[in-house]
């Protein structure tokens, strides 16, 4: 996957998937599921620096142009 965020993007991610995967152990159900897709995606985007939906926007927040 072509690397095109920010380091800051992938610390927000990062925050924001941890925070999902909290609120999802605290909740149940249905919201639960739901938190730990967004979860899954947001970590596995921070950890490989690509994000697919910024790909087919066109979208580069990552220094290198």
């Amino acid at each position: 996957m072509t690397k095109n965020m920010s380091s800051a993007d992938r610390a927000i991610r990062l925050l924001l998937g941890v925070l999902a995967v909290i609120i999802g152990l605290n909740e149940g159900g249905p919201l639960a599921l739901v938190l730990y897709i967004v979860a899954a995606f947001l970590l596995f985007t921070a950890i490989t620096s690509g994000c697919p939906i910024y790909r087919q926007l066109h979208i580069n927040t990552s220094k290198r142009r």
